[in-house]
């Protein structure tokens, strides 16, 4: 009894002793193979970091293989990601990408030795889709925050801007060095017209001196623009609807003065310039201020 005891006792410590050797040979394998994917360009070499005064990451650069770089920028105190890009041979080259502070993107487009490529997208800070870029032809479509109805189209030779009704309401067309100027109202009639030549607008062959008034389809002013001598003047302001402003601003002889304020079509402020001292500000649509 007890030698047959001492034989399974023995089988025992056997087969213990190749389940520790299988064990130590499958962690050396598995090394061999993680050392192996890192010439494969599976992990990455990091080659720099930046680190904030109280030890928060700012940036890292990463070397690939093939002697390319991924970088990365960091929001200090969310800690997550702001700014990612690939650079082969000195040239921007692969995927690039912007980040809000909270997660979403911002904008993500692609380079090619140096040169953007394909589409190139920008989205509100909800992840809303805002802009859109075609890099072979040029041409943008913008789009507005709360009913996402086309705001802008943008070609090399032609903008159009419309109401958020969707009815046209400014056409601009580059003939040469001049630009034909369509102004509407939200029923459709032309406002006004007029051919902006050297950044100066002109009506019936001369410098234009009055106003531009477009109205909304119950009345009210949709955009007032002021003009003297073919430049701006005064107060400049357009309306998403009666309620609530795209811009305001005021120019002396086609300069700004005073201050700038852009606003998101929701009615909180996008963006804040004020020209005394030349501070700026850029909020994000929920009226967090923008990093």
């Amino acid at each position: 009894m007890g030698r047959q005891i001492y034989t399974v006792i023995l089988k025992f410590l056997k087969l213990k002793h190749h389940l520790i050797l299988l064990t130590v040979l499958i962690v050396l394998i598995g090394c061999s193979k993680s050392q192996n994917s890192k010439t494969q360009g599976i992990i990455f070499d990091s080659i720099d970091s930046t680190f904030t005064s109280s030890g928060k990451l700012c940036f890292v650069n990463y070397e690939l293989p093939d002697s390319s770089r991924v970088s990365q920028y960091y929001f200090p105190n969310t800690q997550t990601l702001k700014h990612h890009w690939h650079k082969k041979n000195g040239k921007e080259d692969g995927l690039d990408v912007w980040k809000y502070d909270n997660g979403n993107i911002d904008k993500i487009f692609h380079w090619k030795n140096g040169v953007k490529i394909g589409i190139e997208k920008k989205y509100y800070c909800n992840g809303k889709l805002r802009r859109i870029k075609n890099q072979a032809t040029n041409a943008t479509l913008e789009y507005f925050l709360t009913n996402e109805n086309i705001k802008t189209i943008t070609t090399d030779t032609i903008t159009a801007r419309f109401y958020m009704s969707g009815a046209l309401r400014e056409k601009e067309v580059i003939i040469e060095s001049s630009r034909e100027n369509y102004y509407y109202h939200e029923n459709g009639q032309l406002a006004f017209s007029g051919i902006n030549i050297d950044n100066d607008l002109h009506k019936n062959n001369k410098p234009y001196t009055g106003e531009i008034l477009c109205l909304f389809v119950n009345g009210d002013t949709a955009l007032f623009e002021s003009y003297a001598m073919g430049k701006l003047e005064g107060e400049s302001k357009r309306m998403y609807n009666p309620e609530t402003f795209e811009y305001i601003q005021f120019f002396d002889k086609g300069k700004h003065i005073n201050y700038r304020l852009l606003y998101f079509d929701n009615g909180l402020v996008e963006f804040e310039h004020y020209i005394v001292n030349d501070s700026m500000r850029l909020w994000c649509m929920d009226g967090e201020k923008w990093k």
